[in-house]
């Protein structure tokens, strides 16, 4: 999530390689991998509450900060659109569009997913389906793998061709489809995960078989991409697709499996994580901002990049520590925490 105010921070224009990076690893690994460990979490905690109940809380917990950032966002980019254009601008696509919140929107649509496959035994005979008669945890894993990466190119490819029949001005709700659709099967694998110890191990413990997958792709999409002269992601199209849907759901499954061998997580990182939703509501305009403030007086990207990215991420992790957690209220709005009982006095000890 905080690899965000990286990739929100890219110059507009530039082709730098640092930045050529940071948008590539953001395609093909972040936002995948995060659907993954979300579905996961998912899967390993609703199985504990009421359904009911884990379905309102988490509609909540998700709908809040999706409310709150776009109030925050759509407006600020407005007045810097109004003040900035040179000419009579268009602002009509900035109010038809989820910005850096798509993933939210996301969440809330695959709550029926989780209705499905988190609660009751469908996850196993989902699990079982998807494996076939495979034995072998090595089987089993490449099933779950295939499975993963086919629904995902197939979701994603059919978000394109929703995305294109409908002419819009600028990038609005329809330009997120892709991604929205074709990181549900991640979302999905996720919640499998959590629910299965024994089907995770077997998917997660040989990590060669995926860091194969990753590393082939990596070399195949970046190899086109400098033999045609493009970035990667923009020489062969075919290509770009197939590790926009592969890359994510490998590269997640490998991030995953970090993830699970962490014992023992800092404090200060401990603190830094329970901040991170604030952070990413609030550093979105303040990274629009910045960048409007500084591109006319630093007139370096690589400077402009690193104050951007410095004042937002110092000033939106303040702003939940020293405002946010502080009010009931912000921490409703911000991080979807519990819904605060208005005009009724605490009982006594």
């Amino acid at each position: 999530m905080l690899f965000g105010i990286l990739l929100h921070a890219l110059p507009e224009r530039s082709h730098a390689p640092l930045f050529a990076v940071i948008g590539y690893v953001s395609t093909h690994v972040r936002m995948g991998a995060f659907m993954v460990v979300a579905g996961y979490l998912c899967g390993f905690v609703a199985s504990r509450r009421p359904r009911r109940v884990w379905l309102r809380t988490r509609f909540q917990m998700l709908a809040m900060p999706l409310l709150t950032g776009l109030v925050l966002t759509v407006p600020t980019l407005v007045i810097l659109r109004v003040h900035y254009a040179a000419a009579t601008p268009s602002i009509v696509s900035l109010w038809f569009n989820w910005y850096h919140l798509w993933f939210l929107l996301a969440l809330i649509l695959y709550l029926p997913i989780a209705w499905v496959l988190a609660f009751g035994e469908t996850h196993a005979r989902v699990a079982t389906w998807l494996t076939g008669h495979a034995t072998t945890p090595t089987g089993r894993q490449a099933c779950i793998i295939l499975a993963m990466l086919v629904c995902s190119l197939a979701m994603m490819t059919l978000g394109i061709l929703l995305a294109a029949i409908v002419p819009c001005d600028g990038p609005t709700v329809l330009s997120t489809l892709p991604q929205m659709l074709g990181y549900a099967p991640l979302y999905a694998i996720g919640i499998l995960l959590g629910r299965d110890e024994a089907l995770a191990v077997a998917v997660l413990g040989h990590w060669r078989t995926m860091a194969m997958i990753v590393t082939t792709m990596v070399i195949l999409d970046c190899g086109a991409a400098w033999a045609s002269g493009a970035a990667p992601g923009i020489g062969i199209p075919q290509l770009s697709l197939l590790a926009r849907a592969v890359l994510p759901g490998t590269s997640a499954l490998l991030i995953l499996r970090s993830a699970l061998t962490i014992r023992r997580v800092p404090r200060a990182l401990r603190r830094i994580a329970d901040a991170s939703l604030t952070i990413y509501l609030v550093h979105f305009p303040l990274v629009k901002l910045l960048q409007a403030l500084a591109g006319d007086v630093l007139h370096d990207d690589y400077l402009t990049f690193a104050f951007v990215v410095s004042v937002a991420a110092i000033l939106s992790y303040a702003f939940h520590t020293r405002v946010v957690v502080r009010s009931p209220v912000l921490l409703w709005l911000f991080n979807g925490a519990p819904r605060p009982s208005f005009g009724i006095a605490a009982k006594p000890a």
